[in-house]
């Protein structure tokens, strides 16, 4: 089916309504376990164990070996290589919370989202990537402390 200008015209007026009315995009249904866990959550289970059960049904373990803070990865030592510095932003910037978690866990596991249950943290899907020796990381990156509003 072609829409026409004379189409999209007509149909102008809905599509800003639609487009002005705000939805909270990444708004937590308090569903989502994983959006409730800091960085700091993570810290104490360094060394624990994390159960996973893989879309066949066989169950594996992941031992978290480290937690990174990732926040602040770009230092100014990097600014010194730039030809052409870029204008520092008229806003501040997002507060943002990243880190980085590294698990071990057995060898051969493919990049999948992974459910993974911990006796204090609960239960979570979160995406693995494979890394070095059966090493895998998963980033969380996200904004804090910005809320839509309604």
């Amino acid at each position: 089916m072609a829409v026409t200008r004379r189409d999209l015209l007509r149909m102008g007026p809905v599509l800003i309504a639609a487009a002005s009315v705000p939805v909270p995009i990444w708004a937590d249904s308090g569903t989502d376990t994983l959006a409730r866990l800091s960085r700091s959550s993570f810290e104490p289970c360094v060394n624990s164990s994390f159960e996973t059960v893989d879309s066949r049904g066989s169950r594996s373990w992941f031992t978290l070996t480290s937690v990174v803070d990732a926040t602040n990865l770009q230092s100014e030592a990097n600014r010194s290589a730039w030809a052409v510095l870029p204008k520092r932003p008229a806003v501040a910037p997002p507060n943002l919370d990243c880190f980085l978690l590294t698990f071990y866990g057995p060898p051969g596991l493919t990049q999948d989202t992974y459910t993974l249950t911990h006796t204090s943290l609960g239960t979570f899907p979160l995406l693995l990537v494979p890394g070095e020796t059966s090493s895998y990381v998963a980033v969380i990156n996200r904004l804090v402390g910005r809320q839509l509003q309604a």
